[in-house]
């Protein structure tokens, strides 16, 4: 019986993608930049890629736990912890888009 309440599966599959396929992507240009000579720059742009798809994947459990709380207020449940997670992955956001804008700056 669908009652409404989002998918967990669903957000769990999408996330999963997206970590798989940008996780890989992002692990073999840090690879290829690290074994080639003077190609910092690929190594760098390989790191910012890999926060960047941390980010798209956590956007994706927001969305989730956002629908989740909005759920849970219509079937007056309480979504207390709904809403802390959602503040803890904003935070995890920050810190990602934080790392990926400083990356630049470090050296390898």
């Amino acid at each position: 019986m669908d009652d409404g309440k989002p998918s967990l599966w669903f957000a769990t599959m999408v996330g999963g993608t997206i970590l798989l396929i940008g996780g890989s992507i992002s692990i073999i240009t840090i690879v290829i930049g690290l074994e080639q000579e003077g190609s910092w720059v690929i190594s760098k742009l390989g790191g910012m890629l890999l926060c960047l798809t941390l980010i798209l994947s956590t956007i994706v459990q927001i969305r989730y736990l956002s629908r989740l709380a909005d759920w849970q207020t219509e079937n007056n449940q309480p979504n207390l912890y709904a809403k802390f997670r959602m503040g803890v992955n904003s935070l995890f956001i920050l810190f990602f888009a934080v790392v990926m804008l400083l990356i630049p700056f470090m050296g390898i």
